[in-house]
């Protein structure tokens, strides 16, 4: 996937939020967490990933909603200075 496409999908707004791609950027290139492993899918080759000791299993990159909680947390810093820059002119 290209980064403006997983930044796009994670959420960053491409017009509002560009400082925000390098989220996307170490998004692209996480490693599996322990004991997670990849695997395609037999029937159309579609990756999943598998954690090993519990059995279960996913279709987004168990480091996904990581990189969507940091998205979140470093926009609602970047607002929240910008609206107290706002509300101190």
């Amino acid at each position: 996937a290209s980064v403006f496409a997983y930044a796009e999908w994670l959420g960053i707004n491409l017009d509002k939020d560009a400082d925000l791609l390098w989220i996307a950027r170490i998004g692209l290139v996480a490693p599996l967490p322990f004991p997670w492993k990849p695997c395609q899918a037999a029937d159309d080759g579609e990756l999943f990933f598998v954690n090993f000791e519990t059995g279960e299993s996913v279709w987004d990159h168990p480091n996904d909603e990581y990189h969507r909680q940091l998205l979140a947390d470093e926009s609602a810093k970047k607002y929240d200075v910008a609206m107290l820059a706002e509300h101190n002119r």
